[in-house]
């Protein structure tokens, strides 16, 4: 068994640095030559992208590098944050960490809108209900005319209900077959914890199993970094060190939201 044990970490060893070259490889080869559009769907007549998400601090934390992808191509970008973040009674000063955040990746405060609403509390325990969630989107969509939504998938990054109820209300919207014309409807992938803090490395199976997938430059990931330094209340010692390494700082993986297959053709 030791022999057994001696060889498993032999090869490890020999299969890790081949393995970190490669991904820095296919890190600086897409994100400088831009060759991780999303591929399935081009984005080039997409003019106007609403990310919709539930706290102060998700647009940077996990939207950045589909963000900061737009802005790069002069896109139209605007935030629909559907709470205050106000779970420790911080939500005025989260508000204004949400403005100066928008500022460095580009957007204006005219495209952020922030919903202070008693129906969308911040708090982990609480599922938003899911028909406010898709009627507010909707009048928001209707206000701005974005071509792109992108939001949370069904596990919402980290699991928290909030991010979850936002899912659940786009999804509710494609139910109901509700979605404004021309409008498309997308979604974060939530990976596995390992995946989410192995930064980099995770480029590999990101691009091998995902059909969408944009991946930030250095410049961008820097840009993200600031950005989230600016929510100043939220910055614990985890947070800083999602900060360095999570794959979300400088990869996302988006999948199209389609409308559920009605019953009656499955059978």
């Amino acid at each position: 068994m030791a022999n057994i044990g001696d060889a498993f970490r032999h090869s490890f060893h020999y299969l890790l640095f081949p393995f970190v070259c490669l991904s820095l490889f296919l890190y600086f080869l897409l994100s400088h030559f831009h060759l991780d559009q999303w591929r399935k769907r081009s984005d080039k007549k997409w003019n106007h992208l609403l990310v919709v998400s539930a706290h102060p601090d998700d647009e940077s934390m996990f939207f950045a590098p589909s963000i900061l992808h737009f802005r790069r191509k002069k896109k139209n970008i605007s935030i629909l944050c559907l709470s205050t973040g106000n779970y420790y009674h911080l939500g005025s000063q989260r508000k204004l960490e949400l403005v100066n955040s928008c500022n460095i990746l580009g957007i204006p405060e005219k495209n952020v809108k922030i919903i202070d609403d008693s129906c969308f509390a911040d708090d982990p325990s609480r599922i938003w209900n899911e028909e406010l969630v898709a009627r507010t989107i909707l009048q928001h969509i209707g206000n701005i005319n974005p071509d792109v939504v992108l939001t949370f998938d069904q596990f919402g990054i980290t699991g928290h209900n909030n991010h979850i109820s936002v899912y659940s209300g786009c999804r509710k919207i494609l139910q109901e077959g509700r979605v404004p014309n021309g409008v498309t409807f997308m979604t974060l992938e939530t990976t596995s914890l390992l995946r989410k803090y192995i930064s980099f490395l995770d480029i590999p199976l990101s691009i091998t199993l995902a059909s969408n997938f944009y991946i930030a430059p250095l410049a961008d990931v820097i840009c993200a970094q600031r950005a989230m330094v600016l929510h100043w209340t939220q910055l614990t010692w985890y947070r800083t060190l999602y900060i360095i390494f999570s794959r979300y700082m400088l990869i996302n993986t988006v999948t199209v939201l389609q409308p559920p297959v009605a019953e009656n053709v499955l059978r």
